[in-house]
């Protein structure tokens, strides 16, 4: 796919993700939102229960993508095998409140478990927000 030169050097920035075609401000750079999720599924039970309804969300908003996932393994136990720790979503928004708004509303409506951590790592300062009882609360550094 051939993206016009208009597109790519000047005001508009398009980028290809997912065969979603997203428009976006040339200089704009996302947000790295990293969202670990103490749940045990596999790659495929993940993309289905989390990456792709939080994708659909954003990109229907304007608001953000998903740009990968992964699972974190456990020890290497005496049989070889290893027990799955906690499940990570890699997050792009392109706009801090707005973006951050959505994703955790979008995260409740999925039905994360308690202990769901969102580290938001290219935010001058870093910080970190979790799921407790009462809602969404900071971490302290």
């Amino acid at each position: 796919m051939s993206i016009p030169r208009l597109l790519t050097g000047g005001i508009l920035a398009a980028v290809l993700t997912l065969g979603i075609l997203r428009l976006a401000p040339a200089s704009e750079e996302p947000i790295v939102v990293y969202v670990l999720i103490p749940e045990v599924l596999s790659p495929f039970e993940r993309e289905e229960k989390y990456e792709s309804p939080i994708h659909a969300a954003l990109q229907v908003a304007g608001l953000g993508e998903v740009v990968g996932g992964g699972t974190q393994m456990g020890p290497l136990k005496p049989d070889g095998s290893r027990d799955v720790v906690h499940i990570g979503v890699d997050v792009d928004i392109f706009d801090l409140e707005s973006g951050l708004n959505l994703l955790k509303e979008t995260l409740i409506e999925l039905g994360v478990p308690v202990g769901t951590k969102l580290e938001i790592r290219s935010a001058e300062p870093p910080f970190e927000i979790q799921l407790g009882s009462r809602g969404w609360e900071p971490l302290q550094p």
